[in-house]
């Protein structure tokens, strides 16, 4: 009977030792962990084929990363990342526009992973952010931001999707995607270009809400758009622009 008791007590005394010690390390662990942070100012660039010749639209934003060494507690993540700037806008003309929203996250890590060595992923974003004056790289096609157009852009639900290999299965012959470079520059982010297109984002509350229950649900952002695999994607305002935090 004593020897029941005591297997029983055994797990009892372990997860309580768990308990009451893994919170003890976390607490110390995120008083002591290390944090180093990396920034840089990236100039994310559209060469579009067009009937009459090469175009090129560009937007700056600002990319901030913390990088934890062995994870942040509590979170287990080893990078946090913030973005500031908007979206690149090309004009086709004719009143028609491309716009290549706000890249993922890790855009520049892998459009310059071949400055990727070894060392700590802290080593690398060093590298990435003294790269200001290098040659712009391309951007792998795999890692292209999502573009759009509008076929009416005082209607916000018009949104479509672009194919990337086939702008002129929507702008006509002649419209082709030749590449997207991303390089590291010291230019100043890039504020307004979206807003002076795409007046939604600036529409008074009372407008967007008559605007929505105009096409549907009043509780529903309208830009929707149906991804590859048969979902549906919903495009907000973060998508097109997003603000430094106050």
């Amino acid at each position: 009977m004593k020897r029941l008791a005591l297997l029983l007590l055994i797990p009892l005394l372990l997860l309580g030792g768990y308990y009451i010690f893994y919170p003890m390390y976390q607490v110390y662990s995120l008083i002591n962990y290390k944090q180093h942070s990396y920034d840089w100012n990236q100039k994310l660039t559209l060469r579009i084929d067009t009937p009459d010749g090469l175009l090129e639209a560009s937007s700056i934003t600002h990319m901030g990363v913390d990088y934890f060494p062995g994870g942040l507690p509590l979170a287990g993540t080893e990078r946090s990342y913030y973005l500031t700037g908007e979206a690149v806008v090309a004009d086709l003309g004719e009143g028609r526009y491309l716009f290549a929203l706000l890249p993922k996250s890790e855009l520049a890590e892998r459009s310059f992973w071949d400055l990727y060595d070894t060392e700590s992923r802290g080593a690398f974003l060093g590298r990435i952010q003294k790269q200001v004056g290098q040659p712009a790289r391309p951007v792998p096609l795999k890692y292209y931001p999502l573009l759009v157009t509008f076929g009416d852009l005082s209607d916000p639900a018009s949104v479509m999707r672009v194919d990337p290999a086939d702008l002129a299965a929507v702008f006509g012959a002649g419209f082709a995607l030749r590449e997207i470079t991303l390089e590291v520059t010291d230019d100043p982010v890039t504020e307004g270009v979206v807003e002076g297109v795409l007046d939604y984002f600036t529409w008074p509350k009372e407008k967007r809400k008559e605007y929505r229950c105009s096409v549907g649900d009043c509780s529903t952002f309208p830009m929707r758009i149906p991804n590859p695999n048969g979902t549906t994607a919903i495009l907000t305002d973060n998508d097109f622009t997003a603000r430094k935090l106050q």
